[in-house]
């Protein structure tokens, strides 16, 4: 019986020697999780959850492509507006070459706009317009997702026009003649690289316009 008891006695005394022990060991810290998640069975790998993220981080950070602006553009364009005659109606062309481009991205072009329109004016006349004009543009760099450039244009040059009797009383009163024209305005491209154009066409002896016009940079 003595010998039951005594190593009842012991096994308890070794039971409370053990959970001490146990109490008495450090936790694992958080340091030491992280490490133990970012490795794999194989060692030292990241996990593949960490490694998709180190990999969309590195996308992030590296540096956007530079997007290269036309060296040349054909612009066909039709329009319409107001002003010498009640309305109008017109449709034409720009050709453009890049001279200069900034580090900021505003781009220079010179080039020709011309155009073919059509006025109906009182007194029974009809107005035949076609100006021949030099042109400068600058494109200002717009960080949009659907516009791409914010521009500014000028032109001039000559004016081409033909007044025609509506009424063909006499054919004598049909009047050619020709003058200095001019245009300013804002032009606006988009990322689909359609351009919407917006001025005032000039002509210091016969009309001055306000214009609307749309087309699309080949």
């Amino acid at each position: 019986m003595k010998k039951i008891i005594l190593f009842f006695v012991m096994f308890l005394f070794l039971g409370i020697l053990s959970a001490q022990e146990a109490q008495n060991e450090p936790a694992p810290s958080q340091s030491d999780i992280i490490v133990m998640h970012e490795t794999t069975l194989d060692g030292g790998e990241a996990a593949p959850e960490e490694a998709e993220a180190n990999q969309e981080s590195e996308a992030q950070n590296a540096p956007k492509k530079e997007e290269k602006p036309d060296k040349f553009f054909f612009l066909p364009t039709i329009g319409a507006g107001s002003g010498y005659g009640v309305f109008n109606v017109n449709a034409g062309f720009w050709m453009n070459l890049l001279v200069n481009r900034t580090k900021s991205g505003n781009n220079t072009y010179l080039g020709i706009k011309t155009h073919v329109g059509y006025t109906p004016l009182d007194l029974g006349y009809n107005l035949i317009m076609f100006p021949i004009e030099l042109n400068a543009l600058i494109d200002f760099k717009v960080e949009n997702e659907v516009l791409a450039y914010l521009g500014w244009w000028f032109s001039a040059g000559i004016g081409l026009s033909w007044e025609l009797e509506r009424y063909y009383y006499d054919e004598d009163e049909n009047e050619f003649f020709k003058n200095m024209a001019w245009g300013t305005g804002l032009s606006l491209l988009f990322k689909n690289r359609v351009t919407f154009i917006a001025g005032i066409n000039g002509n210091p002896r016969r009309y001055f316009d306000v214009n609307f016009a749309v087309g699309y940079r080949f």
